[in-house]
């Protein structure tokens, strides 16, 4: 963000926590960001004050930012299921049979 020092705004104020979730959100989103005020916490951490931290982008992309801040703030507690390179987790509920019944599978016995 070096290049354009004059032309930032700042889309957010928060905790330490708020900051860091929307930091991210506006980096999976492709918009470049920079926290500001992070220093100040000094090994207190969560416990800063709200408000306190800042997150800034530019003016250009401002309003992506800010439709990424909402989205992450609609989303929260909802993670996106994505499968690994090996396919769905053991954990994941099973598919349903072509008729719509879960069909329970048994070992056989030989």
């Amino acid at each position: 963000m070096s290049e354009e020092l004059d032309d930032v705004v700042k889309v957010a104020t928060g905790t330490v926590v708020q900051i860091e979730v929307w930091q991210q959100a506006l980096l999976d989103a492709g918009v470049t960001c920079k926290v500001v005020g992070n220093d100040l916490t000094g090994g207190i951490g969560t416990a800063f004050p709200g408000g306190a931290i800042e997150l800034w982008v530019r003016r250009a992309d401002a309003a992506g930012a800010e439709a990424a801040i909402r989205y992450a703030e609609e989303h929260k507690g909802h993670p996106a299921r994505e499968h690994g390179p090996h396919g769905p987790a053991a954990s994941d509920p099973k598919p349903h049979g072509p008729d719509g019944h879960r069909r329970d599978h048994q070992n056989p016995t030989y």
